[in-house]
């Protein structure tokens, strides 16, 4: 779900909103950062505020990276099957990789070992240098 603006938002969209199962929030905001994450106190909703002058391709790194943060806090952390030692785990890095994973083109992704291993090499790399160019500007 995606606000430009909460209270220009129809009534009808709105009932969808507060009867969804779970929610992903997205709010443009005049923050001083690019991003934050924030659980809101509703077990099943999750806000990211991210900075309202920001270009379309830098809030879709900056929203996937986020996303990444609440894959690891919903699922992975509050799931006991996933054996993962968080205080071996640095969850920036983890929150990348899930924002390298969504942005990337998988029409061959995995099918061709040579263009996965192109995409380790050198387009993960891309993706970390955009995202840390975004911070700096916007930080």
């Amino acid at each position: 779900i995606f606000y430009k603006d909460l209270n220009k938002t129809s009534s009808y969209i709105k009932r969808i909103i507060l009867n969804s199962l779970y929610k992903i929030i997205i709010i443009q905001d005049d923050i001083d950062i690019p991003a934050m994450y924030s659980p809101d106190s509703n077990f099943f909703t999750d806000i990211i505020f991210i900075k309202k002058d920001m270009d379309v391709e830098e809030k879709r790194i900056i929203i996937a990276h986020e996303l990444g943060h609440i894959i690891i806090n919903r699922i992975l952390k509050e799931n006991s099957s996933f054996a993962i030692d968080w205080n071996i785990i640095n969850e920036e890095n983890f929150s990348n990789l899930f924002m390298y994973y969504i942005l990337y083109d998988k029409s061959c992704f995995y099918s061709d070992e040579e263009y996965l291993s192109n995409f380790i090499r050198n387009s993960a790399l891309d993706f970390k240098s955009s995202y840390e160019d975004i911070l700096n500007k916007y930080s």
